[in-house]
């Protein structure tokens, strides 16, 4: 087992979209419900008529929590997905697969010890800084195990 900085096991991803033609699937945080995409309250919207918030691109790999504290909102982007506009009130992230699967960080982002931590300022600030607080830090298996666990 190894300790590990939460900022050591992800990057922090995620862009303004590029002008697109056409109409986006734009999925708010409140189309997000708890790990999936409630479809119903998605919205297809154009480069030129999307709200503010409809401002963040992601790729498939990638995983989306929701920065609100204590909110239980994560998601694995998959292909189709990658193709849809988030709102900004997600925080786009990927794994360091050098330290951490994408599986385990998915767990880890969607866990209670977890939900309760996260403040995004801080969770961004730490970031820039490369500092974390103490109980950001988890004890994680050797990558071998995490992989060999996640068969």
């Amino acid at each position: 087992m190894i300790k590990r900085n939460i900022l050591e096991c992800m990057t922090l991803v995620g862009k303004a979209p590029s002008h697109y033609e056409g109409a986006k699937t734009y999925v708010s945080t409140g189309a997000v419900d708890c790990d999936h995409i409630d479809y119903k309250q998605t919205e297809q919207v154009t480069y030129d008529n999307r709200p503010s918030r409809a401002n963040l691109s992601v790729t498939s790999g990638d995983i989306l929590f929701a920065k609100m504290c204590g909110t239980k909102k994560t998601l694995r982007i998959n292909d189709v997905m990658a193709k849809y506009l988030f709102s900004t009130g997600f925080c786009a992230v990927r794994a360091n697969e050098s330290v951490m699967i994408a599986d385990l960080l998915y767990h880890l982002l969607s866990s209670e010890q977890f939900l309760t931590q996260k403040d995004p300022v801080k969770l961004v600030e730490m970031y820039r800084k490369k500092k974390t607080q103490p109980e950001m830090v988890y004890i994680l298996p050797t990558r071998e195990k995490q992989y060999r666990n996640s068969q």
